[in-house]
Order: structure tokens, then C-alpha cells, then sequence
């Protein structure tokens, strides 16, 4: 089980994308602004956010919550459509578009997940063989610039 923090200003998407990824197995903590999310202290192994958040940009979070290593990968959920904001995540991140739905995100989450799980798999033993999807993401911890 991984544990997810999920920062987005509008309260029904937020519950709705904090229950899929508890359906995944996981443990989530939500926030809806950058001022939230930093004065949570927890270590988080991902993060889903919003590039618009009220008080800033989840570029910006991403980038602090890296580099302080309170978070391991980030996935951005957004409906941004500025091409240098989009640019500027995609090197942070896996950006999914809002209109690309709640599969979409799964999917990408699953993605990041897959790794980690494989290897806590492995280690407890499991009999059942595990495959995973290759990524061009090492899913190291990255300081970013």
C-alpha cells in the first residue's frame, strides 16, 4: 500500500479521485490548496495534483515537495492548458489531462505504483508472478531544479 496526497480545490473531484485511489489499496490525505498540503506533515510516496490551485501552482508544490523528499513521483490531474505550465509539469511528472477521465488517472497511477508494488511483492514471496509495464521513468526520488 502506498500512501497518496492529493491536492485539488474542488471538493467533489478531490473525493471522487481520494476514493479510486483507496479502491487501489492506498491511503490518501486531500488538500485543496499549496498552503494545505505544505502544512500536512506527512511523507507521502505520490502525489496527484492540480496545476491551478488557488494560492499557487502544483508545479511549484511538486518542485518543494520533491526536493524536500516528502514525495517519491507525481502524477498532475489537470485541466491546464497553458503550454509552458504543461511543459514545466510534464518534466516533473505524468501529466493527464481532466477531460482524459478517471481511467486515464488510474491508469497513470497505476504506472507509477507498479514498481513499488512489484518489489513489496517480491519480497514478501508471493507465488503469483508479478509483470510490470517498462516506463521511461527511472521512478527514483529527483531533486528538482
Amino acid at each position: 500500500m502506498a500512501h497518496f496526497l492529493v491536492v485539488e480545490d474542488f471538493p467533489p473531484m478531490a473525493a471522487l479521485v481520494a476514493t479510486a485511489i483507496r479502491r487501489e489499496g492506498h491511503s490518501v490525505l486531500r488538500a485543496g490548496s499549496v498552503a494545505k498540503a505544505l502544512s500536512l506533515g506527512d511523507v507521502f510516496d505520490y502525489a496527484v495534483l492540480d496545476v491551478d490551485l488557488p494560492d499557487g501552482d502544483g508545479i511549484q508544490l511538486a518542485t518543494q515537495l520533491l526536493n524536500e523528499d516528502r514525495v517519491e513521483s507525481i502524477v498532475f490531474f489537470t485541466a491546464c492548458r497553458d503550454a509552458d505550465m504543461l511543459t514545466g509539469a510534464a518534466r516533473i511528472g505524468l501529466v493527464i489531462d481532466k477531460t482524459a477521465g478517471y481511467d486515464c488517472l488510474m491508469a497513470a497511477i497505476r504506472q507509477v505504483t507498479a514498481p513499488k508494488m512489484a518489489m513489496q511483492v517480491a519480497v514478501g514471496g508471493s507465488p503469483t508472478p508479478v509483470t510490470t509495464q517498462a516506463s521511461s521513468r527511472s521512478g527514483t526520488r529527483r531533486k528538482v531544479d
